[in-house]
């Protein structure tokens, strides 16, 4: 069955979303370097250390099972660039917000 890209939802219960929660926060706050706002959604640049962008990478796959409405790439230089995009404009705040973004 094909998740509806439109559908802005996610398909975890209550105590997996928690626990998703905290991998995304450990992750980030250790590494997360620069936050910035792009057309719709965020840009997020971490530090290249050990292991960052294969946690990261793991973290995307979860999500890409529960969360089909967000578009993800990650370009590995200087820094590990995430970026995180909403297919419809009714996640863009949502998901700004998911990443610590005030709204544009």
């Amino acid at each position: 069955m094909e998740l509806d890209k439109a559908a802005v939802a996610c398909s975890l219960g209550p105590r997996d979303i928690e626990k998703r929660r905290e991998e995304w926060n450990d992750l980030l706050v250790a590494n997360v370097v620069e936050r910035r706002v792009i057309p719709g959604g965020v840009r997020l640049a971490l530090r290249p250390s050990e292991g960052v962008a294969a946690r990261l990478r793991r973290l995307i796959e979860l999500e890409k099972a529960c969360c089909a409405w967000i578009s993800w790439s990650i370009v590995e230089g200087d820094m590990v660039e995430l970026d995180a995009t909403a297919y419809q404009p009714q996640g863009t705040e949502l998901l700004r917000g998911w990443f610590g973004m005030t709204p544009a």
